[in-house]
Order: structure tokens, then sequence, then C-alpha cells
């Protein structure tokens, strides 16, 4: 009877111990695989993050080219406005020297922008 009795204990502790093993290895298995899951949705995330930036870089390349092609031009049509504001001076210097023209307000010369 003694040796039934522990006999039917060590079976309990076994069938305890398969089914907390059990348990154990379902609860890791689910873990790992919600790991897995969120580790792909990481991934993909990155891949998506990596090209954007990727195509936010392009982007901003143009817009820093653009921007010293506009400066370039501004620079170019200002000096060519002072050069015409420069001749016009002179022209008029030369036409009042000769007292062609007397009174500034019926001056016809004007500047224009480019």
């Amino acid at each position: 009877m003694f040796t039934n009795l522990i006999s039917k204990f060590n079976t309990n502790i076994l069938l305890g111990i398969i089914v907390v093993v059990g348990v154990y290895s379902y609860f890791i298995s689910s873990s790992l695989d919600s790991t897995k899951e969120k580790l792909n949705k990481k991934e993909k995330d990155y891949k998506e993050l990596e090209i954007s930036f990727n195509i936010a870089v392009q982007e901003y390349e143009k817009q820093l080219d653009f921007e010293k092609n506009k400066a370039i031009f501004e620079t170019t049509t200002l000096k060519e406005k002072e050069n015409v504001v420069r001749a016009a001076s002179k022209v008029k210097e030369e036409v009042i020297k000769r007292g062609e023209v007397k009174d500034e307000k019926n001056s016809d010369f004007i500047v224009t922008k480019f």
C-alpha cells in the first residue's frame, strides 16, 4: 500500500511536471511568435523609413541646387542692373554737361527690372 501510494505520488508529480513543461513551452512559443512578429514589423518600418529618408535626401539636394542656381541668377541680374544704372548715370551726366537737360523731372531715364 505504501509503495502503491508512492508510485501514485510519483506519477502525479511526473504528470504535473509534464503539464508545467508543456504550459511553459507553449508560453515560450507564443512569446517567440509575438516577438518574431514585432521584429518583422520593425524591419518593415525600418525599410520604409530608409526609403523615405533617401527620397528626402534627394529632394533636399535638389532644393539646394535650385537655391544655388537662383542665387547665381540673382547675382548676375544684380550686376547687370548695376552696369545699366552706371551707364545711365554716365549718359545723364554727359547730357547735363552739354546742357541739354535742365530739369530732372522731365528726364526720360527709367531703370527697369529684368
